[in-house]
């Protein structure tokens, strides 16, 4: 088999520690830190790697670098840059916030609105499109008291 000359950079897009799979049924996988924040992927193992980790980069948890978005990454993909430019406009902020369905990269909005100290009103947006996504915490099943 050739070697690789394309290589493919996925980053880690949220504020803590992650583990990817570099193909099916790795048991090693390689931890993304804030030291060292990506990974690079030849050109023939792509497939593989985005099969393996593929809620990873459907909640935009990591992201791809340098190649074109695929349809089902746009919506949750913002990096640091973008949430600094999110976070300037409420109305851009309100328009968009819909359209994130990913619970990390919302937490990580909020941090950064909460660290920016935003207006409540910013802060109260952000935490109402959190508590849709969020499950709900399930009751026991109804135990009773028998005695």
């Amino acid at each position: 088999m050739a070697e690789d000359t394309v290589f493919h950079t996925f980053k880690k897009n949220v504020d803590y520690n992650i583990s990817v799979r570099l193909f099916p049924n790795d048991k090693d996988g390689v931890l993304l830190t804030s030291v060292f924040p990506t990974v690079r992927v030849g050109e023939s193992r792509l497939r593989d790697f985005k099969m393996s980790n593929q809620r990873l980069l459907k909640e935009a948890q990591v992201i791809e670098v340098s190649e074109e978005l695929l349809d089902f990454e746009s919506a949750n993909v913002l990096d640091d840059e973008q949430i600094g430019e999110l976070l300037k406009s409420y109305p851009k902020l309100k328009a968009t916030l819909p359209s994130i369905d990913s619970l990390p990269i919302l937490y990580k909005i909020q941090n950064v609105a909460k660290q920016r100290e935003l207006k409540k009103s910013t802060l109260a947006t952000i935490a109402a499109r959190i508590a849709e996504l969020e499950p709900e915490d399930e009751e026991p099943n109804n135990i009773r008291d028998v005695s």
